[in-house]
Formats: structure tokens, sequence, C-alpha cells
């Protein structure tokens, strides 16, 4: 799975760089894009709640939501 590609898909992501162009860069970083695979492993592994007190940033939360929900369509 090519992640940013996956990434750069998403509404989230897309709405975000529309209002605030500068984001792209920070949401493609590599330390980001590893943040949001592991998100979705332990989303896939071990349910959404686990994920809730973890203190992922919002918008990397919503991303890795929308590709599982993208993967399982």
């Amino acid at each position: 799975m090519d992640i940013k590609l996956k990434i750069q898909e998403t509404p989230t992501f897309k709405k975000l760089i529309k209002n605030t162009p500068f984001l792209k860069g920070i949401l493609l970083k590599n330390t980001t894009t590893d943040s949001i695979e592991r998100i979705i492993y332990q989303i896939q592994k071990f349910g959404e709640e686990y994920v809730v007190d973890k203190n992922y940033m919002d918008r990397e939360l919503h991303i890795a939501k929308e590709i599982i929900k993208d993967l399982t369509e």
C-alpha cells in the first residue's frame, strides 16, 4: 500500500490543503505517514477505542479512519 497516495486521496487531506496549503508538506513527511500507518494498524488490530487515549493528532486520526473505510469498501 502506497500510504502517501492513500493519504492524498482522502477528503480530509484535500480539505486541509485547500484551506492551508503548507500542510501538504507536513502531512506527507515520513514521520507523519509513519504515524498514520501506525494508527491504521492499531485500529485494525485492536479497534478504534484503543487509539482514543493515545494523544494522536485529530487530522491524522481522521485520515487513518478514512483510509481504513476506503480499504474495507
